[in-house]
């Protein structure tokens, strides 16, 4: 979904997490790794040596909020960070441990990973009850997840246009503004790779306009963008998924609501004849099992 971000950029400090501090330096930790997404340090709890935690810079609860690019990061530097412990420690086994909510096991509302060394008898325990149905029900509840999980996830990332305001802050974006009032506001604008600007598009009644919005910031990348949101830099123009928990909480707001309704989405179009590349072969199947 496309929507213009206004952020009420204040509210993100005073929930901070206990990872959030470590990230801005208010509290001290055992650093590990860092880069421009994630952080890893040292836990303070050291179940065995080198337990480590690895956990997203941008402050969100559960990985189910994760979107794809970030998920990858933290991903991606539990496995350094595992392969660095390997390496360090020479345990017998590793433990990668990832908890939602507190039913989950979840602790600290920020989404992060255990790293953990693990040997042989080192008294960490992990109950399992298996259930083992029969093939027939599993058949049937990996159908309701394609049906139910699946489906309904590109179901909600139809692209939607709307106006939003600053939720902190009076006399910002109109209620009920149109495209042109965009013309007073400070825009975080788009540039493509080919250096091509995006014009932010509306529709409303049949009624459609492109403009060529005006800003102090440019940004290729869309979590600058949304970073440069929630710092109050301005308008920001983001796929809505990307930014669902953060609307719901309140700290990004929409704008333009009445000009941005919801399409269908993206579309793949590739060659119909034999001779398809072995990356997209390969990529065919595993989105149609997503679908």
């Amino acid at each position: 979904m496309i929507s213009g971000i206004q952020t009420a950029a204040s509210a993100i400090w005073n929930e901070a997490t206990v990872f959030t501090r470590i990230i801005n330096d208010q509290i001290p930790a055992a650093k590990v790794s860092e880069d421009e997404h994630t952080i890893a340090f040292m836990d303070a709890g050291q179940v065995n040596p080198g337990h480590v935690i690895v956990a997203t810079k941008k402050q969100v609860e559960t990985v189910v909020e994760l979107d794809d690019e970030l998920a990858a990061a933290l991903f991606r530097t539990a496995a350094r960070v595992a392969r660095a412990i390997d390496h360090a420690f020479k345990p017998d086994g590793i433990t990668i441990l990832q908890a939602n909510k507190p039913a989950g096991w979840q602790t600290v509302p920020h989404v992060h990973l255990h790293v953990l060394p693990r040997y042989q008898d080192d008294g960490v325990e992990l109950t399992w009850p298996r259930k083992n149905p029969p093939m027939e029900e599993l058949k049937a509840l990996a159908a309701r997840n394609c049906r139910e999980g699946f489906r309904a996830l590109t179901q909600n990332r139809r692209a939607t246009k709307r106006p939003m305001r600053r939720s902190d802050r009076s006399g910002s974006f109109p209620d009920r503004g149109a495209p042109a009032d965009l013309a007073t506001h400070n825009c975080i604008r788009i540039r493509f790779p080919s250096g091509a600007i995006y014009m932010w598009e509306f529709e409303k009644r049949g009624e459609e306009h492109a403009i060529d919005v005006s800003g102090s910031l440019t940004l290729d990348n869309h979590h600058l963008r949304i970073e440069a949101a929630f710092q109050g830099v301005g308008l920001a123009w983001t796929s809505e998924f990307a930014v669902a928990p953060d609307v719901a909480a309140g700290r990004l707001i929409h704008v333009l609501n009445d000009w941005t309704p919801p399409y269908p989405g993206l579309c793949l179009y590739y060659p119909g004849h034999r001779h398809v590349p072995a990356g997209l072969r390969a990529f065919k199947p595993c989105e149609r099992a997503r679908c």
